[in-house]
């Protein structure tokens, strides 16, 4: 069933017919439904109409910087009509670079070592204050 299944296992339980998730910056959504546990991709290329017999987890993908050659990609979600709608954001090498140069701009370099020493120092501080 991999990760999805359980995702699903818990809004089951709980009655959580939608979830949202992200982290992955790939776009993209799964159903399932009570009977048949069988955990099944959706296709994007159209209006998704929510079933109220079905769950869904549903990741917006990314309107940040591309990763893994991924689109640019958001939703549209309407809780009246209950809907959702994948947008893919189309960008020239031009417009990507830009994009980028802005972001180092803003938030500095990407530096994976420094911000993997900030994760482990705030790993530290988190289990250190536990035990207190």
């Amino acid at each position: 069933m991999g990760k999805a299944g359980k995702v699903f296992e818990y809004m089951i339980r709980h009655n959580i017919r939608l979830t949202f998730l992200g982290h992955t910056h790939r776009p993209g959504a799964y159903m399932t439904d009570k009977t048949t546990w069988e955990v099944v991709p959706v296709n994007f290329r159209q209006t998704l109409s929510l079933r109220d017999d079905k769950y869904y987890i549903i990741n917006p993908g990314s309107a940040g910087e591309s990763r893994h050659n991924l689109p640019l990609s958001f939703i549209l979600f309407d809780d009246e009509e209950k809907t959702i709608r994948l947008e893919v954001i189309h960008l020239s090498v031009r417009e990507i670079n830009t994009l980028k140069q802005h972001n180092r701009e803003k938030f500095g370099p990407l530096n994976v070592a420094q911000k993997l020493a900030q994760a482990k120092e705030k790993l530290r501080r988190f289990y250190y204050s536990m035990q207190k």
